[in-house]
């Protein structure tokens, strides 16, 4: 397959919900789905500015949305704001994937565990388990990347 052809393969758009407590571990998994340029990140930092009505743009994002990642931390658990975005995403039907940092207690989220996938955090940094990953929850045949 020719560099031409990989290039014009349509993007994963992918949405983060965290907490603002999250962001490092955040910024570790944008590294491992950023592959090839194939995934879009979208949170609430990257696409609402100033002046925007958040809720609407919001709203946008988690419909345009491929797939739903959600930090399995403590501080998550504890914001309104990630669970209203949960809860947008199970009401769409969005593949939900908790993401659980080494060392976390596994969150049990309020939805229903059928609902969602749990994937560590390390497993998330690595780019071809991400790319796998993403394909399997978007109906995608996968690449071959050693899974």
């Amino acid at each position: 397959m020719s560099a031409t052809a990989v290039s014009l393969k349509p993007a994963f758009n992918v949405f983060i919900s965290h907490s603002r407590d999250d962001q490092p571990l955040v910024e570790r998994i944008e590294r491992g789905l950023t592959f090839g340029g194939r995934v879009r990140i979208l949170t609430d930092r990257r696409m609402i500015s100033a002046g925007q009505h958040w809720r609407t743009e919001l709203r946008r994002a988690l419909e345009a949305t491929d797939v739903f990642v959600v930090m399995g931390t403590p501080a998550s658990a504890r914001s309104d704001l990630v669970l209203q975005e949960l809860g947008g995403a199970w009401a769409l039907g969005k593949p939900i994937v908790i993401v659980t940092p080494e060392g976390e207690v596994e969150w049990a989220p309020p939805i229903e565990p059928a609902a969602y996938t749990r994937v560590a955090l390390t497993e998330l940094e690595k780019p071809a388990f991400a790319e796998g990953l993403l394909a399997e929850l978007t109906q995608e045949p996968a690449r071959k990347t050693g899974r």
